[in-house]
């Protein structure tokens, strides 16, 4: 720990008192010396250093599943709860799904009291699970902010808008055509193209051979 006082000489009158302000410096014992007396007066300095502190709104976010391409956003709120500024940064992640959060203010200063309020927001192109761990880092102290991140990003889910094609009777030789449509029914819009593929039951192609 780190003292010192500005004033480091003085004069006493009989029956008098004097006070001193001990700050930062590199000493946890004083000396002082007196003069016409041989040995020195010691004192003894200790105290606790307390850094910058800062908590964050929400410690988990929960997202569920979630359509690939969709996007949801949280809203957080970090605040400086210490006696003096707090600077703060956020730790990058380097994993896949780390990139798909996207963060509107990722590092900043608090006055004493002062809030902020950021976003985050998240679109994943990737499917899969996901946990993933935010650390936003405090300039003078060696505690973190830690945001934990949950979720599954799932494919989109389709249907056809009829159960059954009946072609009735057909001429042979004949050409009959029905249409049907293929809808999404993610409630999401997909902004990445999708691959799909129809196929014909055996039994169906082995009656039209026949």
């Amino acid at each position: 720990f780190f003292f010192s006082s500005r004033r480091r000489h003085t004069r006493f009158l009989p029956v008098s008192w004097a006070r001193r302000c001990v700050q930062e410096t590199d000493s946890c014992t004083a000396w002082c010396n007196v003069s016409c007396q041989e040995e020195r007066l010691d004192l003894h300095l200790s105290g606790t250093g307390i850094g910058p502190k800062a908590s964050l709104s929400v410690g988990e976010w929960e997202i569920g599943d979630i359509f690939v391409t969709a996007s949801r956003t949280q809203e957080l709120t970090i605040e400086n709860k210490g006696e003096i500024e707090a600077r703060f940064e956020l730790l990058q992640n380097d994993t896949p799904f780390s990139r798909m959060f996207n963060f509107d203010i990722t590092h900043g200063v608090l006055k004493v009291g002062e809030r902020l309020n950021f976003n985050i927001t998240f679109c994943s192109t990737i499917l899969g699970g996901f946990s993933e761990v935010f650390k936003w880092r405090l300039e003078g102290s060696n505690e973190v902010q830690v945001l934990n991140c949950n979720g599954r990003v799932v494919a989109p889910t389709f249907k056809f808008t009829k159960d059954l094609l009946d072609f009735e009777k057909v001429s042979f030789s004949f050409t009959k055509t029905l249409e049907v449509e293929l809808v999404t029914v993610s409630y999401t819009h997909l902004t990445l193209p999708t691959i799909y593929s129809v196929q014909i039951s055996v039994v169906a192609v082995s009656l039209k051979k026949k």
